[in-house]
This record gives C-alpha cells, structure tokens and sequence, in this order.
C-alpha cells in the first residue's frame, strides 16, 4: 500500500485540474482502493478494469498540464500515454512477478491486459456519452455529479462483466 501511494504522489502532476474524464477525487479513491481490493482477493481481471480507467486519467492529467504550460504536440501526447501505461511493465518483470505473463486467458489474449484495455475503453465511452447528454440537454448536465457518475458506472459494469462472465 506504501507503494501505491509513493508511486501516485511522484507521477501525479503537481497541480491538478479538472478533468474531462474522470475527477481526481475518484480517481485517488480508486487508487488506493485497488491495493484494498487486491487484499480481500478481488481478481486481477476486474483490478485491471479500474487500473486501465486510472491510467487514462492520469495521462489526461499530464497532457491537460502541459497544455497549460503551452506544450501542445501530438508526440507529447502520444509520450505520455506511453509513459502512463508504460508503468504496467513492472507487475510482469523481477524475481516474484505479481502476474504472470498469458496465464489466465480470453480470447488468447492475456486477461489482465485485455481488462485494463476494457477500463480505458469504459472511461472513454463514458465521456463520450456525457458529452453527447450535456449536447442534447442544451449544454447543461441532467443531474449533479453527471460528468463523474456515467462513467464511473459505465466502468462498473464492465467490472461486473469480467468478474461475473469470466470464470477460470
């Protein structure tokens, strides 16, 4: 847990701001509920599924920052996803790996992989569609907390997806 908090506090950018996707609240609510959840034996599908979510905004985070410091490139862009995602790398490396490589399967696809992928694809609909609402509602949001609450169920739902479709 220490490191999950170390590793949040050094790579978040310093000042946050609001985000098209995901508040940072929630997001660091999420992060320090994925070290919980892995305790009482959640599985590493459905912690992806939260993770690849996590990932995307704290990407959007970076690439929001630098466009404030007036750094608006499509390599930059492209660098920071890579670098965000980048950090999966070391749950497979070392002596004791968390997750071993193509163990756990869907579609020949490395389950872990595929659901990170699923939660980045959740959270990008799910703003996509409170966009698509606000545009039809006159530019206004239906209820409080709309922009957060779409697609954080749009992610629970595929979270309930890989924990109750999927069975090894």
């Amino acid at each position: 847990m220490k490191r999950l908090i170390l590793f949040v506090s050094l790579f978040a950018p310093v000042n946050i701001f609001a985000n098209p996707i995901l508040c940072p609240v929630c997001v660091f609510a999420v992060a320090g509920g994925l070290g919980i959840a892995e305790f009482f034996g959640v599985r590493d599908e459905v912690v992806g599924v939260w993770i690849g979510a996590a990932l995307l905004a704290f990407s959007q985070w970076t690439i929001y920052f630098l466009e404030k410091k007036n750094i608006k490139k499509l390599w930059v862009d492209i660098l920071c996803y890579l670098c965000w995602y980048s950090t999966l790398i070391p749950l497979y490396m070392g002596k004791k790996p968390k997750l071993i490589f193509n163990y756990h399967k869907i579609l020949g696809i490395d389950s872990f992989l595929l659901s990170v992928a699923a939660g980045t694809l959740a959270a990008i609909a799910g703003a996509k569609l409170y966009e698509f609402l606000k545009s039809k509602n006159g530019g206004k949001a239906h209820f409080p907390y709309e922009r957060v609450v779409i697609p954080v169920v749009l992610i629970t739902v595929v979270s309930c997806l890989f924990h109750f479709g999927y069975k090894i």
